[in-house]
């Protein structure tokens, strides 16, 4: 879809629950294609989420998506849409995540969340980088935009200016940006494979 792809190293459907999952399977082979532990990743948007293993659920009857869990791990990036190298992210030990008319509105992150967030003004000027911890974290997104962010339970964090923001400290721990990857088209789906 246009505003939703995926990769995986397996990928298991089953259209009577409407469970789709992303899983990365144990390889005993170095020589296998796959032998490199990548974890699954979907692209909803401007957002790229990884984690061990995600799950996508669908209603059967409507035949849109209801909502995403990724167990393990969780982990969304988005670019940050001004700064060069800067990236939105927020990290968990999982995630779970609803959809409305296919669109995400509505994301949990559980347990050991972090987020670093770039804020800007109505201007689009930065404000500055938030960065925090908390038991859990709630992203409320509205027109494919995130709107909200809320720090739940054990709220430990602060807002730097960008000049006293440490560059060390602007990935979090398992940042893996990989949007390189995404594929745009059909076409995408093939363009590692050997002519």
């Amino acid at each position: 879809k246009s505003d939703l792809a995926g990769k995986s190293d397996s990928i298991h459907v089953n259209h009577k629950t409407g469970l789709t999952q992303l899983l990365n399977l144990s390889r005993f082979s170095s020589t296998d294609a796959f032998a490199k532990k990548r974890n699954p990743v979907l692209w909803n948007i401007g957002n790229q989420m990884t984690g061990d293993t995600i799950h996508l659920i669908s209603n059967v009857k409507t035949e849109k998506l209801d909502s995403l869990k990724v167990f393990k791990n969780a982990f969304i990036v988005s670019k940050d849409s001004l700064s060069e190298n800067g990236f939105n992210q927020i990290k968990g030990q999982r995630l779970i995540g609803l959809f409305r008319d296919n669109e995400l509105y509505n994301i949990d992150i559980i347990k050991n969340a972090e987020v670093i967030y770039y804020s800007r003004n109505e201007k689009d000027e930065l404000v500055g980088i938030n960065k925090s911890k908390s038991g859990s974290i709630n992203v409320q997104i509205a027109e494919q935009a995130i709107q909200e962010i809320r720090l739940i339970r054990q709220i430990d964090g602060e807002l730097f200016p960008d000049s006293m923001f440490p560059k060390s400290t602007r990935r979090l721990r398992g940042f893996d940006w990989r949007g390189e990857e995404r594929p745009l088209s059909v076409e995408d789906l093939f363009k590692d494979d050997p002519p």
